[in-house]
């Protein structure tokens, strides 16, 4: 199979209100670009504004310096439809708020978070024909930290080796099938 180099632009908010505790992604995004030679920006956003900020440079720059960052890991704390940055942001109100329709074409968005995927299917069809992503996936459980991180790091994986996304699901299911349904994982294409 060939590479398809598919680079990761990550936004990780903060797990712990305990700033001494270190949980993070970042060692998962290390790991799978010392065995993958995946590339990988990272930076964390503790607020809205931050995440806006990252955001917006992401998707003015997306056809020049980010072009190959095909993925954006939108890795924090979520909820039905939510993820958390400083406060709970309605997924979609956020996206049609803040962004141009189209402004995430042909991107992959992974909400690593629990329960981010848990919406209304309609709702999952505006928020993919107005990003105009390709994919979007996440979680429809309360997952643990250190499983999904695992798995957000398999799936970026084999994402790198898999351009037809139908069988890249069916590949995922059954190389990974107590993962998968155990986490509740879940891809809109």
């Amino acid at each position: 199979m060939d590479y398809l180099g598919r680079n990761i632009f990550c936004l990780e908010g903060d797990w712990e209100d305990d700033m001494r505790k270190k949980t993070s992604i970042l060692p998962g995004l290390e790991m799978l670009h010392s065995i993958s030679d995946v590339e990988f920006m990272y930076k964390t956003c503790g607020t809205e504004e931050e995440l806006l900020y990252r955001l917006k440079d992401y998707v003015r720059y997306r056809k020049s310096k980010y072009k190959y960052y095909n993925i954006l890991y939108l890795a924090t704390h979520g909820n039905k439809g939510t993820m958390y940055y400083g406060d709970s942001l309605n997924v979609l109100d956020f996206f049609k708020n803040n962004f141009n329709e189209g402004d995430l074409e042909d991107k992959i968005i992974h909400f690593g978070s629990c329960a981010t995927m848990q919406m209304r299917e309609e709702d999952w069809i505006e928020f993919k024909n107005f990003t105009g992503a390709k994919i979007i996936s996440g979680y429809l459980k309360n997952v643990d930290f250190l499983e999904s991180t695992l798995f957000d790091i398999l799936y970026f994986r084999a994402l790198q080796y898999r351009k037809a996304i139908k069988p890249l699901n069916d590949a995922l299911f059954k190389e990974y099938e107590g993962m998968y349904k155990g986490l509740g994982f879940i891809m809109k294409y």
